[in-house]
Order: C-alpha cells, then structure tokens, then sequence
C-alpha cells in the first residue's frame, strides 16, 4: 500500500528524520503523514505490537531512504527514542565544542608535516594537468601537537600510509610513511563553476582518554576542503572530521567584503557578514578570516592531540607564531584519495572502506549511543560522497549547502579590482 502515498505524505515522514521530540510525538507525527492511507493503517499501528509496527516502518524505509547516507534512520528514531533526552544532551556537548570559536594553539611540542617534492602522480577527470597542479600547489603543512608523556600510545598522534595487515585481518595506518590523500572536484555555487581541492590524512587512532570514551576507537581522519574562485584563488577553507563532526568554515576577506557589500551587517548572533541563520537547522560555523592570496605560502591546518580536532587554518607558518618545542619536520606523500579504495594487500587490492563507506574495523562506542537520533554508525570515519555533516542534518556534498546555509553574494571581485 505504500504505492498509494502522496508525495506529500512521503515528504512529510522524510522530515520525520529532523525530529527531535518524544516516541509518542514521533509516533503521531507519522500517523499525521500517513493518513492517505486510511483507517486500517491507522488501526494497524496503533494496535498491533511493536515487533510487527517494526515490520511496516522497514517498509516504509525502503521506500523512503535511498541511500546508505540516511539507511535505517526512520526506524531508529522510533524504536529507540525513549534515550532521546540523555543522547541528545551528548549532541549538545558536541554543539558547545564546535561553537567555542578558533583556537590559538598552545602546543608544549609539535611536529610539522610538509607536502615532499616528489609525490605519487595525481590523475582525476578533467584537465589533469590542472588538478594536478591546484592540489600540490595548495597541499597543507600540518602542525600536529605532540604532548609530553601521554596517557596513551604516542604513535597515535602521528599520520601515516592506510596498508592492510598480513593476515588481511586489519586495517593500519604506517606511520612511517606519512601520507596525505587528495583529489579535486568541481561544483556550481550560484551557477558558478567552482574547483574544490580535497585533503585528508589519518591517525592510528583515537586513543582512550576517559574511563567512558564512546568517541575512542581504530582509525580517525580529518579533511580540509578548499574552495577556490574562478581564478584559483581560495574563497573558503573547510575542516571536519572524517565522520563528519567539527565541520568548521574559514572565509577569505573578499567573501566577506562581497557579503558585507550584498547584505550588509552580520545577522544578530553572528560574526561575519557571510554567516546566515538557517530556521530549523544548525547554521554553518565560520571561524576566521583569511588572507586573499596565498603569496606563494602554504595553508597550515593545526591539529591537537588525542582528539585530533582541527583547531585552526592559518596561511604559511609565520601566521601563528608557536612557543613550544618544534620536533622537527616530515615529509608526507601526496596520494591520490583512490588509492583508499584500493589499498594494497600481501596478495592483492582492497578497499578501507565497506560496502556502506564506512572504514573497516573503526565503529565506535558513539554509534551505539546516539542510535536514538537516527545517525548511521556515528563516529565511524566514511568514505568521500558519504560524509554528513551537524549529525545527519546534512550532506557535506551537497550542492547548494554555501547557497542555503550562507549569504553567498553574487559578486566577488578579484582583490586587486
């Protein structure tokens, strides 16, 4: 009977996704939205037992949720929402950490990672000559803290090379050969062909800091995306963790200019001109300014210990002076990112990532937890094109995610016009 929903009723239970409201409130909400289907649906639900209501909301699902990005949410949120209060007070934990602002780093000693000279070739669509050039040129020192006699590993704060183990049994990252991985993108932004350049390396681990860490588990990684205008200049540097948290946002000073100039002031609440109040969603978090042009610097991503956050972007290291001791320097390997869905084994090739693009072996406590709220495999780093992002709300590849959650203006000179 599922044939005979509108697609009113389809939309309205979708939607269902962004409740954060009560079992029974859910439950209603879905009978509103179902309604086109009449008394004997009604009566169905409401009378027949939860493993048989189970039944018909997988239905529902398989007909709702399309894609791995949002698969089982519907049927999660309903049968697990009496945890609601308690999972969602641990989002808000996650929302106050994001909100704190950028952050200066304090790093006691740190180690500084550069792009090596030479690197595996690049190949993607399009002008390869190009991307080619676009990712080595903007390719990231990473200045990662190192913390004197940590409570754990200290390998786990280094980056390294995905290889799998001998027996084929477990993923591992080689910190002996420090590897970022890359690849270049285009999206239209306002009708607007804009490159985007991909990064992202990966740690051993997220080690036990706490008795309860649901956050700690094999396996984390962190990606900066740059966006760059028409000139191949930077407009917007991202950061977020593989799974999807932290998403933070750096703005050059001509987008905000150009903001400022198309709508004046920043919205109450907010610190920049390009910020934008979005009703019913979580906004995008812009953190800093940054300068127009590189000038022949590098974008430095600092990164923190332990929890890995990508506290700050900052442009060539002269940018943030650091008062702590400097370790040294590496170089990493520039690889391209399909090199992490064919990862080398003793006898032959195989993807770190299964078949919901998910990283092997990496699952966290935190999935468990935040069942409640409908998130697939929370905490879990994911492959490219299946990042969500502000807990499923979403997608970190959407097309119009800058036009909907930014005050994106229609002009942006060059910042020598």
């Amino acid at each position: 009977r599922l044939d005979e929903l509108s697609a009113e009723s389809i939309s309205q239970i979708r939607d269902l996704t962004q409740d954060r409201g009560s079992r029974s409130s859910l439950k209603k909400k879905i009978i509103d939205a179902y309604l086109n289907l009449g008394r004997w649906d009604l009566a169905y639900l409401e009378k027949n037992p939860v493993s048989k209501r189970a039944e018909w909301l997988e239905d529902v699902n398989e007909n709702l949720e399309p894609t791995i990005k949002e698969k089982g949410r519907t049927l999660r949120q309903v049968a697990l929402s009496p945890g609601a209060p308690f999972v969602y007070g641990w989002l808000g934990q996650h929302l106050f950490r994001e909100y704190r602002g950028p952050k200066d780093p304090e790093f006691e000693q740190y180690l500084v990672y550069r792009p090596s000279p030479a690197g595996t070739p690049l190949s993607e669509p399009g002008p390869q000559d190009d991307a080619k050039t676009l990712l080595e040129r903007y390719a990231p020192v990473i200045v990662q803290e190192i913390p004197k006699n940590p409570d754990y590993t200290p390998e786990s704060d280094l980056i390294g090379t995905l290889t799998w183990s001998e027996e084929w049994d477990e993923l591992r990252v080689n910190v002996r050969e420090p590897a970022v991985y890359a690849y270049c993108q285009t999206r239209l932004i306002d009708g607007q062909p804009h490159k985007q350049l991909i990064y992202t390396h990966w740690y051993p681990e997220h080690p036990k800091l706490k008795m309860f860490d649901a956050e700690a588990g094999e396996i984390e990684g962190l990606t900066l995306r740059i966006t760059l205008d028409s000139e191949n200049e930077p407009l917007v540097f991202e950061t977020i963790y593989n799974c999807g948290c932290y998403h933070r946002l750096y703005v050059t000073q001509k987008l905000e200019e150009a903001a400022r100039r198309q709508f004046g002031e920043p919205q109450k609440g907010k610190n920049f001109s390009i910020e934008k109040k979005v009703s019913g969603k979580i906004d995008l978090i812009v953190l800093e300014e940054l300068p127009n042009r590189l000038n022949g610097r590098r974008p430095v991503l600092y990164c923190w210990a332990a929890y890995h956050l990508p506290g700050k972007v900052a442009i060539g290291l002269d940018s943030v002076p650091l008062e702590g001791e400097n370790l040294g320097e590496k170089g990493y390997v520039l690889q391209p990112y399909r090199n992490l869905e064919l990862v080398a084994g003793p006898n032959d090739s195989s993807s770190v990532f299964d078949e919901n693009g998910l990283v092997r072996g990496a699952d966290r406590m935190e999935a468990y937890l935040l069942a409640p709220t409908g998130i697939f495999h929370a905490g879990t780093p994911r492959q490219r094109g299946t990042q969500l992002i502000h807990f499923d709300q979403e997608d970190f590849e959407k097309p119009n995610l800058f036009e909907e959650h930014l005050r994106w203006p229609s002009k942006i000179p060059s910042p020598d016009s």
